[in-house]
């Protein structure tokens, strides 16, 4: 068993914002004896949706996608890679992880036959927009982009834009910070009108 002060200390939160959370799917704990560890992974995973396989496919195989196409964990979360697309002549036909690279042009023939939840979007900027557009006519509801153009999709469809360069921002932006403690007025200082 595990309680809710364990959990929320792991987390930085507070208990009750955690019990509040919780309470809003459905309250499964008992007050005083805290959680189930077995049943709270099973009500977690179901909540996140990855009580179930999910078929994944990366479109865009240069070095962000094989690096995802080669990332370890995803199968802890039940996401299943099944495909790999890319428009470069000299990698279709390839394999990798034991998956073989196809043309984009597949896609929706592929999508059905292997019945794909999610795509992964790896391309240059400039081909982002048409390849939501083909994830999308495949039928394909779930849309990761790592793309820097900021992608929509329709109703019935789901994106999710990775903007790597604002992580790296708030991280300079707390280094910065970090550097500035000792001395809490430099900002402020260099701000000052010039006489």
């Amino acid at each position: 068993r595990v309680s809710s002060k364990q959990i929320s200390l792991a987390l930085g939160i507070k208990p009750t914002q955690f019990r509040q959370d919780f309470h809003y799917f459905g309250g499964f704990g008992q007050p005083g004896r805290g959680y189930d560890k077995q049943i709270l992974i099973r009500v977690l995973e179901k909540i996140l949706g990855v009580d179930h396989i999910l078929n994944m496919v990366i479109i865009g195989v240069g070095h962000l996608g094989t690096a995802l196409a080669k990332y370890p964990h995803f199968e802890r979360f039940n996401l299943r890679l099944v495909g790999l697309f890319d428009r470069n002549p000299r990698i279709i036909g390839s394999t990798m992880r034991g998956i073989q690279i196809m043309h984009p042009d597949e896609l929706t023939q592929f999508a059905h036959r292997q019945m794909v939840n999610l795509a992964v979007i790896t391309t240059d900027a400039a081909s982002a927009y048409e390849t939501c557009q083909r994830i999308i006519q495949a039928g394909i509801k779930g849309v990761w982009n790592f793309t820097s153009v900021r992608l929509t999709a329709p109703s019935g469809f789901v994106v999710r834009n990775e903007q790597p360069a604002l992580g790296l921002l708030a991280l300079t932006f707390r280094l910065n910070e970090l550097e500035h403690l000792a001395q809490p007025n430099d900002f402020a200082r260099q701000l000052e009108p010039l006489e």
